[in-house]
């Protein structure tokens, strides 16, 4: 289903051995969603971001030391913005965009 609008989004994905177990995984997330049991990015804070970032992606690249060390920074020196719960600072309407980016911080966050 596309999102229209304003409508808000939420994108998963999973790799799967059978069609019958991508059904089931499909069904137990949209009942989660409806219930509003759906934790999602929901209890992740600014700070998990980072340090899951700094893993996957920093690691790789050429200036990925002084990138951690800014995150180390920001996390020192800003620990309230970075105990935020992602869904605060982005605010709730925003969170499910998806820019379709590789490392984007929503496939970071997702869990899936």
């Amino acid at each position: 289903m596309a999102c229209a609008g304003r409508q808000a989004c939420i994108r998963l994905s999973g790799t799967f051995t059978t069609k019958k177990a991508a059904e089931m995984w499909a069904t137990e997330k949209e009942h989660e969603i409806q219930k509003g049991t759906y934790a999602g990015a929901g209890s992740r804070t600014v700070a998990d971001l980072f340090d899951e970032y700094a893993k996957r992606v920093s690691e790789g690249k050429l200036g990925g030391h002084w990138e951690r060390t800014r995150f180390k920074a920001f996390k020192k020196n800003f620990p309230d913005l970075a105990a935020k719960l992602l869904t605060e600072s982005c605010g709730r309407a925003q969170l499910a965009v998806c820019s379709g980016l590789p490392c984007s911080p929503l496939s970071l966050v997702s869990g899936e």
